[in-house]
């Protein structure tokens, strides 16, 4: 037993407890009448099994703490049940059993578990952090599929727990909530390995997608090299480019929460483990950690397109005249040079485009594929017997394969042409494509306070479409308020052949400020996600569990919102209350508003209006339930925003107040409850 105590921390604790068992027998045995040979063995039991931690972290090798299913099925039959575009709810008695290879530890990956089998991989995602404590990478597990959904997001195949629909009516996949995970999700052995598959960039195909691979002989763009992997202060996610000797190209992408974001990016060569990934048609590595990057060797020298081959240079002027005259087909033996000046890291424009612009004119430039064309590179491009045709409007050079553009060089300025919007859109033609400066301007949006979507941009001549893609990285960011100069591309929308101005990033609006919100329109979308909310002018109070659960603010595909619910709290109960500034009810006298409940247990939200609350007192005023709001409840689906109607305060008279409040009980009564787009007038 001397020995058991010395070396607890590498004997298993059964054997331990075991040993000591037997000798309890034999000394039941033999000295039944003792005592105190029993008082002492049991108490020595005692101590052997208190210090013993009974949270083992290694679950049994085989998953027997679990019924097997009556089949276990690969991940490629069931990603085979899927169709894209749709969602499949998957209802049979079958389990895929995999390995993770990608966890949520670093960061890099967020609310997701990659798995891989020996048929290919998948995403699982789970709405639930510090999945990596249960699911670490190596880990074999049991996925139970009776109840979980498929979807997909930019060609990418996806398994998940729920569907919802978003604000704009579109349905979106979500993952397992954390209260079923234990119901689909099975542990098995620890460990295991898979090892990566060595391929070239130009082999990678679907097979590979969310599997893990290795790239050899590859290196950062010069460029690129040396930089963080990320932006881990505004915690927004980078592309860093990746080339092989050959020179074919692949993305490195990197979230702003990995714990390596602000690491500087290594300057070799050599190879880079990863999980393969696309975003469209965008080929995209995401690394676990700095373990899988693996360059240390001396750089290569990557092959440069060959310009020899080309004799003459047409300027974008030349072509686009060529193409007025009737010209749909690249001359050969031509090429056309200039200076990107869209920027495809901040995704206001799609990855396989760029705008390009010599001294006098621009013209779309699209790839067959994703580029790695920057903002302020000046390439040249070989447009022989390449297609000249336009799209919604837009002269472009179509279907542009990688090897025929090459950089170069790299920092070139284009300088705007000042103009007044009614001059641009009185010679849009003139100017399509190119770089100009709106002077003395103001922005407004009715779709919010943000770009996100068709804001106005207006100055003393007149109004522009100000448009904003909203997988952008600046699309939830507001935008400022009283006179601005704005530089952006020009271009147009839709089959109608809409003027439009595009920025590339936020450097191109200059001045204004972003000045108070309207108090009584609150779209949230200045609020951070995972913090408490906090709009001027509302208060967010919590009256029970000592102010832990407010309402807090969440982020889903590009929106915004806030959200109250008690479940996993630790307190008994919860009581959060967002409450309005005051009203004045000469003025305001009407309200509207959108919620929306997931994992409907009780009716936690409620609709009040108080006519003597002091701002600060909130249990010692009058509170009534305001009537004729229609509330998302028991009968809505998961996550769909249900609007509130017209709600009228025309019976109230003096000034008051409005307020959201929500109450549950992590035991019994947890529902979610959300709510946007609250307007006040």
């Amino acid at each position: 037993l001397k020995m058991y105590n010395e070396e607890l921390d590498t004997i298993n604790p059964f054997s331990i407890i075991n040993f000591s068992l037997s000798i309890i027998n034999y000394q039941l045995n033999t000295m039944f009448s003792n005592k105190f040979y029993i008082i002492t063995l049991f108490a020595l039991l005692c101590t052997v099994t208190a210090c013993v931690d009974q949270d083992f972290d290694e679950p049994p090798a085989e998953s027997n703490d679990f019924e097997l299913p009556s089949s276990i099925i690969s991940i490629a039959e069931v990603k085979a049940k899927h169709v894209e575009g749709e969602f499949e709810k998957l209802a049979e008695d079958a389990a895929i059993r995999a390995i993770v290879i990608a966890d949520d530890e670093s960061g890099n990956f967020f609310k997701t578990l990659v798995l891989q089998d020996e048929s290919g991989g998948i995403e699982l995602k789970v709405n639930t952090s510090g999945l990596h404590n249960e699911f670490p990478i190596g880990r074999e597990v049991y996925v139970l599929l009776d109840g979980l959904y498929l979807g997909d997001y930019r060609g990418v195949t996806q398994l998940g727990g729920a569907l919802f629909t978003d604000s704009d009516g579109s349905r979106n996949l979500g993952g397992i909530e954390d209260i079923f995970v234990d119901q689909h999700i099975f542990k098995g052995e620890k460990d295991k390995v898979i090892n990566p598959t060595i391929v070239k960039i130009e082999d990678l195909n679907s097979s590979h997608i969310h599997t893990l691979i290795q790239l050899d002989e590859v290196q950062l763009f010069e460029d690129d090299a040396g930089a963080p992997y990320a932006d881990a202060v505004n915690k927004f996610s980078v592309n860093l480019r990746v080339e092989e000797c050959d020179g074919d190209l692949i993305t490195l992408r990197t979230s702003g929460y990995a714990d390596f974001a602000d690491e500087a990016a290594p300057n070799g060569n050599g190879s880079l483990v990863g999980v393969y990934s696309v975003f469209g048609l965008t080929r995209q590595l995401f690394i676990r950690n700095l373990d899988d990057v693996f360059l240390t060797a001396e750089r290569c020298d990557v092959d440069d397109w060959v310009e020899d081959e080309l004799t003459d240079l047409l300027s974008i002027e030349d072509l686009r005249t060529d193409f007025r005259r009737g010209t749909t087909v690249g001359p050969a033996d031509t090429r056309i040079e200039g200076v990107v000046i869209s920027d495809y890291i901040a995704e206001n424009i799609t990855n396989r485009n760029l705008v390009l612009q010599d001294a006098f004119s621009g013209v779309v430039v699209r790839f067959d594929e994703p580029h790695e064309f920057a903002l302020g590179d000046k390439i040249k491009v070989n447009i022989s017997d390449l297609e000249i045709s336009e799209f919604n409007g837009l002269l472009q050079v179509n279907n542009v394969p990688s090897g025929n553009a090459a950089k170069v060089s790299d920092f070139d300025v284009v300088t705007p042409i000042t103009i007044t919007i009614a001059d641009l859109v009185a010679d849009l033609e003139t100017y399509e494509s190119t770089l100009v400066t709106i002077e003395d301007a103001t922005i407004s949006n009715e779709e919010g306070t943000t770009y996100k979507g068709n804001a106005t941009l207006t100055d003393a001549s007149g109004s522009i479409r100000l448009f904003t893609t909203s997988y952008s990285e600046f699309a939830n960011t507001p935008y400022p308020t009283n006179s601005v100069n704005v530089t952006a591309i020009v271009g147009q929308a839709t089959a109608e052949l809409i003027p439009i101005l595009s920025i590339r990033n936020l450097d191109d609006v200059a001045g204004g400020e972003v000045g108070e919100a309207d108090p009584f329109n609150v779209d949230f979308q200045n609020q951070t996600d995972f913090e408490d909310a906090a709009v001027d002018g509302w208060q967010n109070i919590s009256l029970k569990g000592d102010g832990t659960r407010t309402w807090l603010a969440r982020l889903f595909d590009g929106n915004l919102f806030i959200q109250a619910s008690a479940f996993q709290d630790e307190q008994p109960e919860m009581d959060a209350w967002f409450i309005s500034p005051e009203i004045d009810f000469a003025t305001q006298t009407s309200l509207s508003f959108e919620s929306a409940i997931a994992f409907w247990k009780h009716d936690g939200l409620s609709l009040l209006i108080s006519t003597d609350f002091d701002g600060s007192d909130v249990a010692g005023a009058t509170w009534e339930t305001l009537e004729g709001a229609t509330l998302a409840g028991e009968n809505d689906e998961n996550y769909a925003w249900i609007n509130s109607g017209t709600v009228s305060l025309a019976g109230y008279s003096g000034k008051g107040h409005i307020a959201f409040r929500h109450v549950g009980d992590s035991a019994n009564n947890t529902t979610s409850s959300r709510l946007d787009n609250i307007v006040i007038e």
